[in-house]
């Protein structure tokens, strides 16, 4: 096997540069800082004891695209789970 004239800390570094430059970890970088912006841009506008609650909508969200893209199967008591999500969201925005 023949001897790399790099150090052996280099290739983690270069194995790590790789990986952060990598289109898929932009990508999900950019979502989330998008993300966090929009969330500072709704906290601006919105008490926070009203808009917590509306991160629970990533379990309803994480779910759908799981079903759509993955092809999971959906238990009935997962579609309830997640519908008691959205009707208390949807009693507090309402309501709340």
């Amino acid at each position: 096997m023949a001897r790399s004239i790099l150090p052996e800390g280099a290739t983690i570094l270069i194995k790590a540069i790789t990986m952060l430059t990598s289109p898929w970890v932009l990508a999900g970088l950019s979502c989330y800082s998008v993300g966090m912006v929009l969330w500072l841009f709704a906290l601006r506008h919105v008490d926070l004891s009203l808009a917590y609650p509306f991160v629970a909508m990533s379990f309803v969200v994480v779910t759908i695209m799981a079903v759509v893209f993955l092809g999971e199967t959906l238990a009935p008591a997962r579609i309830a789970g997640l519908s008691m999500i959205v009707l208390g969201l949807s009693v507090m925005a309402l309501w709340g």
